[in-house]
């Protein structure tokens, strides 16, 4: 395992380490998008953690021996010496935490950052008993940061660490289809996850009417991306193109990862950065209704949903001034609320660190581009836009 340098910043505070090109499933894209996005917001130094994910092997060794002994992790763990420097905060960001095991041991980058933090975006309360050596790995970093709300007791009667909900985000000023709005010329985005009931309902809705229903043709878990970066450009164009974009609560096709945790995914938040009409079953728990308060922000349609997604689909189009109403809706409540910028903010204050001006100026950018879609709304974080076009 080696590392190497991405970037670096004159006087740099802030080390991001990267797993961009060890994990390289299209999932993990967002986590790049976060850390590229901090090169413009603060001092950062990026460095990539490089070699193979872990073999098969070698991760069943680790879930069935390790975990019945956790003396054994300093011996499975690959290795990685931290280069010269010190910096004030030491930020990760992981899709779960078994991106930890690229990692090892946090206690040799601790000598060199005053403050560790972790962002982990998936991770389910029910599992947590049967991590005890990632939840070792999790206690070493001063504060930990889920997306899986549901999860934080468990997590933090696990490690002892603080623990914070870190909900999901997007750059939501390039994925802000204003003000050269592209043509919608995709009806239906289905993207990832589904029921395989409204599929089918929506291919014969296209084949009947002439629409264009976009949809993933591959599946599978090795799945990978040439470039992280082109990946989410692409995301963001599909959406910016994409009337309505089904989303609904987090793995709804694998109940058995759950145990009925209901969480907000990365879905919600990108199809309203992209100005889709959001259509589906979404999650109930009380982040969705904090994030995704305001009206008509998730239009109703049952998981395996038949005559029903026809109906929805006619009533939004037969009526375009709320359609146009909800698609600005959506992106000022994500410009308003649910940047990067904002999460960044977040994770600052628990470090004890105070803004840079890169951040000051983006949240300004921000406020003003979400007060140009809905004028004359407060534009105070955390504020939920509910007014229409002025």
């Amino acid at each position: 395992m080696t590392v190497q340098w991405l970037q670096r910043s004159a006087g740099a505070r802030t080390l991001v380490l990267s797993l961009r090109r060890a994990l390289n499933s299209p999932s993990r894209a967002s986590n790049v998008e976060l850390e590229d996005l901090l090169l413009r917001l603060d001092r950062v130094d990026l460095l990539e953690l490089r070699g193979p994910p872990a073999p098969p092997l070698w991760q069943r060794i680790v879930g069935r021996v390790g975990r019945a002994s956790p003396a054994t992790w300093p011996y499975l763990a690959p290795a990685h010496t931290p280069p010269p420097g010190e910096w004030e905060l030491l930020f990760l960001t992981c899709q779960s935490p078994t991106d930890l095991y690229m990692l090892g041991s946090l206690r040799p980058w601790r000598e060199r950052c005053r403050v560790c933090v972790v962002w982990i975006d998936e991770l389910w309360a029910h599992s947590v008993p049967d991590r005890p050596l990632e939840m070792e790995l999790l206690s070493e970093f001063d504060h930990v940061w889920l997306g899986c709300h549901g999860s934080i007791p468990a997590v933090k009667r696990a490690t002892g660490r603080p623990v914070s909900y870190g909900a999901p985000a997007v750059d939501a000023l390039r994925f802000c289809p204003w003000p050269d709005r592209p043509t919608r010329w995709i009806d239906v985005y289905n993207m990832g996850r589904r029921s395989a009931v409204t599929h089918q309902a929506l291919l014969e809705l296209a084949a009947r009417r002439g629409l264009f229903y976009l949809h993933d043709s591959l599946t599978g878990p090795e799945l990978r991306v040439h470039d992280m970066r082109e990946h989410r450009t692409l995301l963001m164009r599909l959406l910016q193109r994409t009337r309505f974009f089904v989303t609904n609560r987090a793995k709804l096709d694998v109940p058995g990862e759950t145990q009925a945790q209901e969480e907000v995914g990365f879905r919600f938040f990108e199809g309203a950065a992209g100005g889709a009409v959001l259509i589906g079953d979404p999650p109930r728990c009380h982040p969705f209704h904090s994030h995704f308060g305001w009206e008509d922000a998730v239009i109703p349609l049952p998981i395996d949903a038949r005559q029903e997604v026809g109906q929805v689909l006619a009533a939004i189009a037969s009526d375009p001034a709320r359609e146009e109403t909800i698609r600005r809706r959506n992106v000022a409540n994500v410009l308003a609320r649910h940047d990067w910028a904002h999460r960044w903010s977040d994770v600052l204050k628990v470090a004890g660190l105070a803004p840079l001006p890169a951040l000051e100026e983006r949240h300004t950018r921000l406020r003003e581009r979400a007060a140009e879609l809905l004028p004359g709304l407060a534009k105070a974080r955390g504020t939920v836009l509910t007014g229409s076009e002025g």
